[in-house]
């Protein structure tokens, strides 16, 4: 990947939304707390923040966007938005799991905490996903770098903890899929991060040396993760027509 110093982060994956730029290694963000309000913030957070660093939209490089899993509605609403602002300013899109960048969060909240996690740890990011299951996903710890052991999946609570019981070794959890009923405690899990916009541009620089052209990262590529299929959505569809109003 092309050498970057220049690039606006997006995510919506979850109740929160945030945007965070890059300039020059100089770092701005900021977030929205308020759920169901990403239609609505995430332009004018876009248009402070570049006002705020004295910045143009076409001056960037790159713009990074959460792909999800997590909200349906607020990854649509995310990537929409970037793709708006790519399309208009002709700028490559880079995207990454929100379960790549929760992991990420939570080993910078481990190393503010009791310092850097042992190498192999593994790294368990869960987002509540409703209906009884989580979204989930399994990473490694390796020298200040993470790489993936499990690709992200939606599964019950169960399939989670029955595959910490086969660890052998120390594992990190964080996100409020650990919320969820029945979930086994793990070594250290924090329920209040979620992912965010500054942890993926810490996941840019971390990708800086793959090999990968920025010239190949074209916003039309963009596509969300969401990993339910048809039939679980239908199922969705159907519980809430039987919920009382």
């Amino acid at each position: 990947m092309d050498s970057l110093n220049r690039i606006l982060a997006i995510d919506a994956s979850t109740e929160h939304c945030s945007v965070a730029l890059c300039v020059d290694g100089q770092r701005l963000a900021d977030v929205c707390e308020t759920p169901k309000s990403h239609a609505n913030v995430l332009l004018p957070m876009v248009d402070n923040i570049l006002s705020e660093a004295g910045i143009s939209l076409p001056e960037l490089q790159a713009i990074v966007v959460s792909l999800g899993p997590g909200s349906f509605t607020g990854i649509r609403i995310g990537i929409g938005v970037v793709q708006g602002l790519a399309y208009g300013a002709k700028l490559p899109v880079i995207g990454f799991s929100s379960l790549e960048t929760l992991a990420w969060r939570a080993i910078a909240s481990t190393q503010s905490t009791s310092g850097k996690p042992d190498h192999g740890t593994i790294i368990l990011p869960c987002l509540d996903a409703r209906m009884d299951e989580v979204y989930w996903a399994a990473y490694v710890y390796g020298i200040d770098t993470i790489s993936e052991v499990l690709r992200p999946r939606v599964s019950s609570i169960d399939e989670l903890n029955t595959y910490i019981q086969q660890l052998d070794t120390s594992c990190i959890g964080a996100g409020h899929g650990w919320l969820v009923p029945n979930a086994v405690n793990v070594e250290v899990c924090d329920s209040k991060l979620l992912p965010n916009a500054a942890a993926m541009l810490d996941l840019v620089e971390q990708y800086q040396h793959h090999q990968k052209p920025l010239s190949e990262f074209s916003a039309a590529s963009i596509e969300p993760l969401y990993l339910r299929n048809e039939v679980t959505w239908v199922k969705r569809t159907r519980i809430r027509k039987e919920q009382p109003i």
